[in-house]
């Protein structure tokens, strides 16, 4: 059983992992900082979806995600570098802590990068990350 304020890490086989270990009890919640609950309805949070028909440059795609990564909530897509076009990633940011591996499936047909972040409401402009990842197109590159 995890201790409070303590973070513990399970390694998983084929995504087996016990439900005790991903939801807390009563007796494991702190109470709020703020002496309310957050505010998580749907509506404080906002979805930005982009997608590209051409492959990224990894050390840009990093370097923007870097940049964004502070006010982010949640990215997850599929993604396919330069030079490894035939081996899409599967990429998932959970706070600042971001991973990139192989993914299960390939984007869907004809795309290089499906890619969807959450903010919080207001925190982010959408125009600025998408022309910020315009900017990681191998092909817009010149």
């Amino acid at each position: 059983r995890p201790y409070k304020g303590v973070h513990l890490i399970h390694d998983m086989v084929d995504g087996d992992l016990s439900p005790e270990l991903l939801f807390a009890t009563d007796a494991d919640r702190s109470p709020p900082a703020t002496g309310g609950p957050p505010d998580t309805s749907p509506h404080s949070f906002e979805t930005i979806t982009w997608t590209s028909h051409v492959p990224l440059d990894m050390v840009a795609f990093q370097a923007v995600i870097g940049r964004h990564a502070d006010i982010l909530v949640r990215a997850k897509g599929f993604v396919t570098f330069s030079g490894r076009q035939q081996e899409p990633l599967l990429f998932q940011l959970v706070g600042t802590r971001a991973t990139i591996g192989r993914a299960p499936v390939s984007p869907s047909k004809g795309f290089a990068a499906e890619l969807v972040f959450i903010a919080k409401r207001g925190t982010i402009d959408p125009a600025a990350l998408a022309s910020s990842l315009v900017q990681c197109c191998v092909a817009d590159r010149g």
